[in-house]
């Protein structure tokens, strides 16, 4: 076997078994919610960093530009955050009749119930998921799985792949929240919101923009949760 084909084989086997362990942890072990979050930083950082320092004997400073923005991107960013402001003030704006006629406000109470989320509690969870979740996604899903595999000279299958893992990952979440019809639909939004978000970091070459980004929207979803307390 060729070096390129080692190395996609690598990254697929060993993203697909840490997507697969993630969810034994969540559905199979019924882990607690900071059990569930410190096998997922395990494996999402653990994974590329083993890859970027082990297989393809990178040093520490490629990681990095693999996340930090460059000054280029600055501009841009700022746009982004911008836009981000403006979705999560429309999101709020929108949540009480959306969630009236998509039924997400049961959900939401489930959701509250069985964690025992309280107001207090959700104050650091705004924080961390944004912050920490989302950069240990997009770190996984569009730059290991993602640009990795461009290197490796797979660049359709890199789009195609992160975008599909991307949202069988979330199964692990709300599996059980939805009817089997709305679970399908918000599978086939997160594969396409994978697309886009690969399409941004193929451009890019980091996961910065990919970041902002994600952690925007977990921003304006996790606003609405505010409004339930």
């Amino acid at each position: 076997m060729e070096p390129t084909q080692k190395k996609t084989a690598w990254i697929l086997a060993s993203s697909l078994a840490a997507v697969a362990l993630y969810y034994l942890a969540a559905k199979g072990w019924c882990l607690n919610y900071n059990a569930k979050s410190t096998v997922k930083l395990v494996l999402f950082l653990g994974l590329p960093i083993i890859y970027t320092l082990a297989v393809r004997r990178s040093s520490w400073h490629e990681l990095l530009a693999r996340v930090l923005p460059t000054r280029r991107q600055l501009p841009r960013l700022g746009l982004t955050c911008v836009l981000g402001v403006a979705l999560i003030v429309v999101v709020n704006l929108l949540a009480e009749p959306l969630c009236r006629l998509f039924g997400v406000a049961s959900v939401i109470a489930e959701i509250q119930d069985r964690t025992r989320m309280t107001r207090e509690r959700l104050w650091p969870t705004l924080v961390y998921i944004p912050l920490v979740n989302a950069m240990a996604e997009e770190f996984f899903f569009r730059g290991y799985t993602g640009l990795d595999l461009i290197d490796a000279g797979k660049p359709r299958l890199a789009l195609v792949y992160q975008a599909g893992l991307f949202a069988l990952y979330h199964l692990a979440i709300f599996q059980s929240w939805f009817s089997p019809a709305i679970l399908a639909l918000s599978l086939g939004g997160l594969f396409i919101s994978g697309l886009f978000l690969g399409l941004l970091v193929r451009r890019s070459q980091n996961i910065a923009s990919a970041w902002l980004l994600h952690g925007l929207v977990n921003v304006a979803i996790i606003s609405i949760s505010l409004k339930f307390f």
